[in-house]
């Protein structure tokens, strides 16, 4: 259920994001392996990868949440 919810949302990324996460959380690479595979720098690959993340984190803090505030109330 969450793996299909991750890869539904990443499917809503651009597709450069998603290339960079799945090298860096799939495939294990370094972010200096990732830089160089895609032709930019560290910095770059880093501030990429923690787009992605922070846009999953808040996709799945949302929902609980509102649970939360449902219990409450």
């Amino acid at each position: 259920m969450i793996m299909q919810q991750v890869i539904e949302l990443l499917r809503s990324v651009p597709e450069r994001q998603r290339l960079m996460f799945l090298m860096k959380h799939k495939e294990g690479m370094t972010y200096e392996e990732i830089a160089r595979t895609m032709g930019t720098s560290v910095g770059t690959v880093k501030k990429t990868l923690f787009r992605v993340v922070d846009r999953l984190r808040q996709h799945f803090a949302a929902p609980a949440a509102a649970a939360r505030a449902a219990g409450k109330g």
